[in-house]
């Protein structure tokens, strides 16, 4: 009788044991997974290192973007091109054609197929209207002032972002809480009126030193 539930409890510890490796492999066939849907996303660097690995935009000219043939690899577009500033943001690209357009790559993964040609994507460049510091400065001494061109920066939030052409084609976030949004005609416009490569100038009263910089804007005027 001993025996028997010795053996009867032996095969239940051995069933316990082969379920919890059955689990257990599950879970890593489920991690493994995961991790291939994690790559997949965009992605923001935490890391101060990493997030300045980037850190200079490069001037490129339209003669290179044309040589882009569709249905390329955004890696491979990215490589002809060469690295450029992504401002921490993994699917991301900023570069300054012919020395005076701003040239946007935004992708979901950068192992996805870009479907536009050389020619489709030179027409979506961007001429800056203002070069350096000669836009519009604020008649206060209490406020700042920048000129910038809104970049799709992140597409799943309400978050601004401006590309501005000082020395070094740097960028920031515009905290909006407290800000007064007008065209430049004087008519009064909201936060959805900003939409994606408009050129505005902002007035702020401070910036966060993070990276990228985050600007506490009072006004925002978008230039026709």
């Amino acid at each position: 009788m001993i025996k028997k539930i010795a053996v009867i409890l032996l095969y239940f510890a051995l069933s316990i044991s082969i379920i919890g490796c059955q689990n257990k492999n599950n879970n890593i066939n489920y991690s493994s997974n995961a991790v291939i849907i994690e790559s997949t996303t965009c992605s923001v660097y935490t890391n101060n290192d990493d997030a300045e690995s980037n850190s200079l935009t490069r001037k490129i000219s339209s003669s290179e973007i044309k040589k882009i043939k569709s249905n390329t690899y955004y890696s491979e577009i990215i490589k002809q091109l060469g690295e450029t500033q992504d401002f921490g943001n993994s699917c991301f690209r900023q570069y300054i054609v012919d020395d005076k357009n701003l040239f946007v790559l935004s992708f979901s993964d950068i192992q996805d197929i870009c479907p536009y040609s050389g020619e489709e994507l030179l027409s979506t460049i961007k001429p800056f209207k203002y070069q350096y510091d000669n836009f519009p400065k604020s008649e206060s001494d209490d406020l700042l002032s920048a000129y910038g061109i809104i970049v799709d920066f992140d597409k799943y939030t309400d978050t601004k972002f401006i590309s501005i052409p000082d020395e070094f084609y740097n960028g920031m976030y515009l905290d909006l809480q407290n800000a007064v949004i007008s065209f430049e005609n004087g008519n009064s416009a909201s936060i959805d009126d900003l939409n994606n490569m408009q050129d505005i100038i902002i007035y702020y009263d401070y910036i966060q030193e993070t990276f990228p910089s985050v600007v506490h804007c009072l006004e925002v005027i978008i230039i026709n």
